[in-house]
């Protein structure tokens, strides 16, 4: 009997085309009984399944009439908020094949047709901001740096039909790094200042739309400042603030195409140097430094080659400037080419196999 506003065409008989008419089962007949209703122009219900009483105004002389018409399921509404009509001919039908009562039985007054739709309920956009800035902050807890979430973008108030209106931030998108970066990794993408969380909004256990939310988001940590200015290829000392190379001072890591240098390198962190020339005052970044090499080009390195307990150790010139365990070309003193070899340590490299 309910169908969308758009399709006001006629219906199968055997009502195929209409949103579900839950089955009521058949009490005893009520021939005698007499039954006025009084269709409504327009009705707004709060669940899915509409009722009789619903849509519709009920007088009766019978107690036991009266309560199963009230309670009569005629349909289901359109749980998007889109209305729904209900033609007084087709309801009349369905009222007397469920309740087995005579054509005479019923008088219907009002209009021929209603529109139902699911009431519609305000969600505030303070309140899916909030939503998606709890879930924005339990996720920052968990990274070691202190963050500041200032609100970009106030989302707009939504209409959702439904009762039960329930909001389910989706977890954001944070670097995998930025940990390791905070304890003293050499290699660190920065993070992005603007996040985006998405809220789902659910009515009735049923999910309806997404709303974005976004955020600026800022991280500050521990760094180093440089407290001089650093020539490129310059080595940075175990501890580069007590070396005076440095100060530690709290920096913004986002918003940083790479991030800070931490204050605290982990003690298996290779030596480093700089790539490019530091100011004095600015932020040293992973991206200002590299691993010194291990061997370098031009130098001479002790070549180990052998199989098993048996080793020769020779003398080779080193072609590329290499770090622990990396490929490096050498080449022996007097010959043409060169040879593949794997750095083992400073000044060391063993024949590659």
């Amino acid at each position: 009997m309910l169908r969308h506003h758009r399709a006001l065409h006629a219906l199968p008989a055997a009502l195929a085309g209409l949103l579900l008419l839950a089955a009521w089962p058949a009490p005893g007949r009520a021939a005698q009984a007499v039954a006025s209703l009084e269709l409504r122009p327009e009705a707004s219900v709060t669940r899915a399944e509409v009722r009789l009483t619903d849509v519709a105004l009920i007088r009766t002389s019978s107690l036991p009439l009266l309560q199963r018409l009230m309670a009569l399921p005629i349909g289901q509404v359109a749980v998007n908020g889109e209305a729904s009509v209900l033609e007084r001919a087709r309801v009349s039908r369905w009222i007397r094949s469920q309740q087995g009562l005579a054509q005479t039985a019923l008088a219907w007054s009002g209009p021929e047709a209603v529109q139902v739709r699911l009431a519609l309920h305000t969600v505030s956009g303070a309140r899916i901001a909030a939503a998606a800035r709890g879930q924005l902050q339990q996720q920052l807890q968990e990274q070691p740096l202190r963050a500041e979430i200032e609100l970009a973008q106030p989302p707009r108030d939504v209409q959702a039909p439904g009762q039960d209106i329930q909001l389910r931030p989706r977890p954001t998108e944070l670097p995998l790094s930025l940990p390791l970066a905070a304890q003293g990794g050499n290699r660190a993408a920065g993070m992005p200042t603007r996040r985006t969380v998405w809220v789902e909004l659910w009515a009735d256990e049923r999910f309806l739309r997404l709303v974005p939310v976004v955020f600026d988001v800022h991280l500050y940590g521990t760094g180093l400042l440089a407290a001089r200015d650093l020539g490129a290829g310059e080595e940075l000392a175990p501890d580069p603030a007590a070396a005076g190379q440095a100060a530690v001072h709290e920096v913004e890591w986002s918003g940083r195409m790479s991030a800070p240098l931490p204050a605290a390198l982990r003690p298996d962190t290779a030596a480093l140097r700089l790539r490019r020339p530091v100011a004095a005052g600015r932020p040293l970044t992973q991206s200002d430094v590299e691993a010194v090499p291990a061997v370098r080009q031009g130098s001479f390195v002790r070549l180990l080659t052998g199989q098993g307990p048996v080793a020769l150790e020779s003398r080779a010139e080193v072609l590329d400037d290499a770090a622990p365990g990396q490929a490096v070309r050498v080449r022996l003193p007097g010959a043409a080419t060169s040879l593949k070899a794997r750095v083992t340590g400073p000044g060391a490299v063993e024949l590659a196999e």
